[in-house]
C-alpha cells in the first residue's frame, strides 16, 4: 500500500473522526474507504463488487461481535 498524506481543516478532521467511529473503523480506514468510492464514482477506478466486500467484510465481523 501506498502512504498518502492529507491536511485537513480540524472540522474536516472531526467529522472524518466521527464517520470512522460510527463505522468502528479507523480513521485511515475511513479516509481510504472514501477516496476509494470517489475515484469510483469519478470514473477513475472500475466499480468492482469484490473490493468493495473487501472493505465491508471486517466492519461486519466488528459488529456482530458487539451484538453478541
Amino acid at each position: 500500500m501506498s502512504k498518502v498524506i492529507i491536511h485537513l481543516a480540524e472540522h474536516e478532521h472531526n467529522a472524518l473522526s466521527d464517520l470512522a467511529e460510527r463505522e468502528y473503523r479507523t480513521l485511515q480506514a475511513q479516509a481510504a474507504i472514501i477516496i476509494h468510492h470517489e475515484l469510483v464514482r469519478c470514473g477513475a477506478l472500475p466499480n468492482e463488487l469484490s473490493h468493495e466486500a473487501s472493505f465491508s467484510a471486517p466492519i461486519l465481523d466488528r459488529q456482530h461481535a458487539l451484538n453478541s
